[in-house]
């Protein structure tokens, strides 16, 4: 699943997350290992309008390539919003819920903000099962734990999936979603 394989008995850093992958049938619940998250680096993608505005080989676009960038996802849009948008043209009258002007919100070729977070290598990626001892924090500062104990996971009759014994999953699947810090011990 991953490159990184640790040993049993390693002691991990990093953060909680939701992980789903299709026809995978693994659990998920899943931990990043923080020597594997590079904070702050730039994306490559408006996150106004989402254009990307670098190549893969990080070298930015040029104003002609934004152009057709833009131009590509406007018509995507169109598209996918046919139904929508030909019923306010055939009908010449304003759909139902839509109260933009313009409803393809794209920034203009020198008005877009590059996103920039935090990149995660899949190497510190770790699935966790059976028997690995987790330690949830609740805040940066590791001075609050809200879990520790060791990882069992049970099918839950309310909801379709796995979650820790003994822990509500409304707050098993927060930790996770919202991404908490946490400490692992691998099995």
């Amino acid at each position: 699943m991953t490159a990184l394989n640790p040993r049993p008995g390693t002691i991990l850093e990093g953060v909680c997350h939701y992980y789903m992958e299709i026809e995978s049938g693994n659990s998920p619940w899943a931990f990043q290992d923080a020597r594997f998250i590079q904070k702050n680096v730039p994306r490559g993608y408006c996150e106004k309008c989402g254009v990307y505005i670098r190549h893969r080989s990080e070298v930015l676009k040029t104003r002609t390539e934004l152009v057709r960038e833009a131009r590509r996802i406007f018509w995507r849009n169109f598209w996918l919003n046919f139904k929508k948008i030909g019923r306010m043209i055939w009908s010449a009258e304003k759909a139902a819920d839509d109260d933009d002007k313009y409803v393809y919100n794209i920034c203009p070729v020198d008005g877009h903000t590059e996103n920039i977070s935090d990149a995660w290598g899949y190497a510190g990626h770790y699935l966790l099962k059976e028997g690995d001892q987790l330690t949830i924090y609740g805040n940066e500062q590791r001075t609050i734990i809200v879990f520790a104990g060791k990882i069992r996971l049970r099918e839950h009759s309310k909801y379709s999936g796995a979650w820790q014994e003994g822990v509500a999953p409304e707050i098993w699947g927060d930790w996770f979603l919202n991404q908490y810090p946490a400490t692992l011990i691998v099995e």
